[in-house]
């Protein structure tokens, strides 16, 4: 009978509780307005501003839906809640809040944020009253956050929350924030936290500390600046002068020593987190460099924070590893990177990556050491290391892959974050056996430069950089074989606001002698009859016979002395003196394009031009350079000046689809090449930079302006002894015109010959 008097009673307190939550529900709609009342009651004593859409009751709870939450001490902060459930307990108090589906919009710097929420948290301690244990539980909440108008958005996706009593737990699906030039990329991170006990606070903050912390992988990408255009130069919106950022290194600094506050809080002493499947990717326009996926460990030892940062280890070699050491506070933070040789693709290198090829074959080791001051101000650094096994496709370097390259690095120094000030004490980059050595220091600002430099090659072999060379980067001149020996010194000091002080030294010891010359580049075999493959007037490929005997080709005593006179006054006004290169005319060169800012002037000389049109294509590379410069040498070598004159002016480029000097007189001026006066020489001359650039009036007459410039070009001829007083006079009178024969008058009877020592200026602008 009990029994069953004791089921009686539980039955009918069913009922009750029942018809009680149908009696609930009823009131709950019925007095939606005042559960509104209520809420903003309560966030109003919280010092939060809430809005309700819909009130609806449910299982021992109420459900408040489509909810505007906003906090006026931060007014950049509002979220927009999609549902929120608060749970009720036996007694009445509310035991649970879940959200479900929410965005939250956040603008304003960090800085201003960070000091408004903590006004705010001062103001509302002990303003909440009492609390007991309640659930919190949020999922599917987004988070965008831009630091003001306009600024690239920091987004968070899939946020997740939970906590119980003092556990916590926090997962997100995906974090994308970009800062700068930096772009971060956290997938479906996942933590648990505990969160001190009363007892265990030592300050009203309450301190958490991770217990577990787990992400499916981490990206970082450096985005570099834009790409110059197809022209050289960057578009206009991105072009200016240098913005130093004197509050980087601060800045940096003190994000550095919130992080380490952070972690020292969060870590207890001799804890530590692991972070798998770490990715780093350095971007700039269309290239990317990957490193990763590896281990990330964060360790607190005592009053710092160590974090290391290194790939899955391979069977040979030390892994590379990257650490950094946080002091917790103020302090000075270091950093290190040690280990290998490991190969490329053990650290995540992919094939393609900025032109590298065979990352498996390519090994690295490195050793660094770099130490940011405690106020941020100033960087040093110090270390060496060697790639070996490149391989390499670059357009800018040469059309095939560069294969085989051993590169080695050293350097020694410091800098500001904002690179507004750098000093090498010393530097040294290798390929192969060669290197070459450097030191200095640079100061800028948004408006001034202040540079001094030095350094050089020192004294090696000639067949050493020939060999040095890596295959595939000038494939014409890989079977050569030299003696001798080449170094160059060299310095640099400038300072933009007394540019007239500018000071550049070259000092080339080169004394390299090619001993071994396959046929196929040999300049005798330019003695005799050759074909060649040129560019025609239409931009199309042009099969040309050339040397002794084809018809076009002229005969250096068939040619006016006055053309002699002409490509010396300006193209090369040292050719009968140098070897080849003329390196007052470099120092000159780099001292004039500081001074103004541009390339205005180059240090071609006749033989660098000539070992082009006779051996190398128009592409604009570095293998291009490497081997006009070793060719140049080989002319130099093989041909005496008045045979590489010859050669010179039967061809190089006149005007388009006009190769020789022959066709290019007929061409112009209607008359052989040997009748050419002072005026039309110079002229010719003086478009050779620019063929396809003419200078004519529509009457055929050369421009006034042009014409002043060829008698200065006339007056420096005279200074330096190439013509007479009577030449110059005849000259000074011509009136140089299109197709014109006897524009010039009747030519000179003759004029001096080739001399060794005559100096000329290379370079005059009309």
């Amino acid at each position: 009978m009990s029994v069953l008097a004791d089921l009686s009673r539980r039955t009918k307190v069913i009922a009750i509780l029942g018809l009680a939550g149908v009696v609930a529900g009823a009131a709950a709609l019925g007095f939606a307005p005042l559960v509104r009342a209520r809420v903003a009651a309560v966030a109003e004593r919280r010092g939060l501003r809430v809005g309700i859409g819909r009130v609806r009751p449910g299982l021992a709870g109420i459900w408040l839906s489509d909810v505007v939450l906003g906090v006026p001490q931060i007014p950049g902060a509002q979220a927009r809640i999609d549902s929120l459930y608060v749970g009720f307990g036996w007694r009445f108090n509310v035991s649970t809040l879940a959200l479900h589906g929410a965005r939250v919009e956040i603008e304003g710097e960090a800085a201003e944020l960070k000091r408004r929420w903590e006004e705010y948290r001062s103001a509302r301690v002990g303003a909440a009253g009492p609390t007991e244990a309640v659930r919190y539980l949020a999922d599917g909440v987004d988070v965008v956050w831009r630091a003001r108008a306009g600024a690239a958005p920091q987004r968070v996706w899939g946020l997740r929350y939970s906590r119980e009593q003092n556990r916590e737990r926090l997962a997100l699906d995906l974090l994308r924030a970009q800062d700068s030039n930096v772009e971060i990329e956290l997938r479906r991170p996942r933590a648990t936290l505990r969160r001190a006990l009363a007892s265990e606070q030592s300050n009203e903050a309450a301190l958490r500390q991770v217990e577990n912390l787990e992400a499916d992988g981490l990206e970082v990408s450096w985005l570099r600046a834009p790409e110059p255009g197809a022209n050289g130069r960057l578009p206009a919106q991105d072009r200016g002068h240098f913005q130093p950022e004197p509050l980087r290194g601060p800045s940096l600094r003190a994000a550095l020593a919130e992080l380490s506050v952070l972690s020292g809080h969060s870590l207890p002493d001799g804890a530590g987190l692991n972070l798998e499947g770490v990715s780093l990717h350095f971007r700039q326009g269309t290239n990317t460099l990957n490193f990763g996926p590896s281990a990330l460990r964060v360790v607190r030892l005592g009053a710092q924070i160590d974090l290391s940062l290194a790939p899955k280890a391979e069977a040979s070699g030390t892994p590379l590893e990257f650490k950094l050491t946080l002091p917790i506070g103020p302090g000075v933070v270091r950093a290190e990177l040690r280990g290998g040789p490991v190969s490329l693709r053990s650290l995540g290198v992919h094939e393609g990556d900025f032109g590298l090829a065979e990352v498996q074959a390519a090994t690295v080791e490195a050793s660094a050491d770099v130490t940011l001051a405690a106020d941020g101000s100033r960087l040093a650094f110090s270390g060496k290391g060697t790639l070996d096994h490149v391989s390499l496709l670059r357009p800018e370097l040469a059309p095939a892959p560069l294969k085989g390259m051993r590169l080695g690095f050293r350097a020694r120094g410091a800098s500001s974050l904002d690179l507004a000030e750098l000093t090498l004490d010393e530097a040294e980059l290798s390929l192969g056996d060669v290197r070459v050595l450097g030191s200095g220091s640079l100061v800028r600002s948004e408006r001034t430069l202040v540079t001094h430099w030095a350094g050089g090659v020192p004294l090696a072999s000639c067949q050493a950089l020939l060999d040095a060379t890596p295959r595939g980067l000038a494939p014409l001149i890989a079977s050569l074989r030299m003696s001798g020996t080449f170094g160059v010194k060299a310095s640099l000091d400038y300072d933009s606001e007394r540019p007239a002080l500018t000071r550049v030294r070259l000092n080339v010891e080169n004394d390299c002698r090619i001993d071994q010359i396959p046929a196929e580049l040999s300049p005798r075999r330019f003695a005799s009859y050759w074909r060649r493959v040129v560019k025609g007037a239409d931009k199309q490929p042009l099969e040309l016979e050339s040397g002794p005997g084809s018809p076009d080709w002229v005969p250096i005593d068939a040619i006016s002395p006055f053309m002699e006179t002409a490509v010396l006054v300006c193209e090369d006004g040292h050719f009968p003196n140098h070897r080849g290169f003329d390196f007052e005319a470099i120092e000159n060169s780099i001292k004039d394009n500081l001074i103004k800012g541009r390339f205005a002037r180059g240090a071609s000389t006749i033989s660098m031009q000539l070992a082009k049109n006779l051996y190398l294509g128009k592409e604009k590379t570095l293998g291009r350079k490497l081997q006009e410069a070793v060719l140049t040498q080989l002319l130099e070598q093989e041909l005496d000046k008045r045979e590489l004159m010859e050669l010179y002016l039967n061809v190089i480029e006149y005007a388009p689809g006009i190769y020789g000097i022959g066709p290019a007189a007929h061409y112009y001026f209607a008359k052989r090449a040997s009748d050419l006066s002072l005026g039309q020489a110079l002229y010719i001359a003086s478009i050779l930079p620019n063929p396809e650039h003419q200078h004519f009036d529509r009457d055929g007459k050369v421009s006034l302006a042009w014409t002043r410039y060829l008698q200065r070009l006339m007056r420096v001829a005279k200074k330096i002894g190439r013509v007479t007083d009577e030449q110059l006079a005849t000259g000074l009178t011509e009136q140089v015109a299109f197709h014109v024969a006897d524009s010039g008058g009747a030519p000179p009877s003759g004029g001096p010959a080739l001399e060794e020592g005559s100096e000329t200026p290379s370079e005059l602008s009309p």
